[in-house]
C-alpha cells in the first residue's frame, strides 16, 4: 500500500511467504528509499518511506526531482521483487 504523508510517500509491504531481499524501484524514475533489500517472515509487514525530494527523473545524480507525484501515480510506478522474482 502507499499512503500520502504530505512530504513523503509511506510504502507498506507485506508478505504471504517468507521473501528473501524485497526490493523496492519506479519504473521511469529512481528514488531514495529509506529501507530497501530487506527480507520479510510470513505474515509480516514492513514500512518504508521516500521524501518526496529523493524522487528524479533519471539517477540521483544526473536528473531532476520528479514533481506533482499523487500517492496513485507513485504506486502506479512503484515495483516490488523479491530474490524469488529473478529466476
Amino acid at each position: 500500500s502507499v499512503e500520502d504523508l504530505g512530504s513523503s510517500f509511506a510504502v507498506t509491504v507485506a508478505a504471504k511467504a517468507y521473501a528473501r531481499f524485497v526490493e523496492l524501484g519506479l519504473e521511469g524514475a529512481d528514488a531514495i528509499f529509506s529501507d530497501n533489500c530487506f527480507d520479510l517472515a510470513a505474515g509480516d509487514a514492513h514500512r518504508v518511506t521516500v521524501d518526496k525530494r529523493e524522487i528524479f527523473t533519471d539517477s540521483p545524480a544526473q536528473g531532476s526531482v520528479l514533481e506533482g507525484l499523487t500517492a496513485e501515480s507513485f504506486r502506479s510506478m512503484l515495483t516490488v521483487r523479491s530474490i524469488a522474482d529473478t529466476y
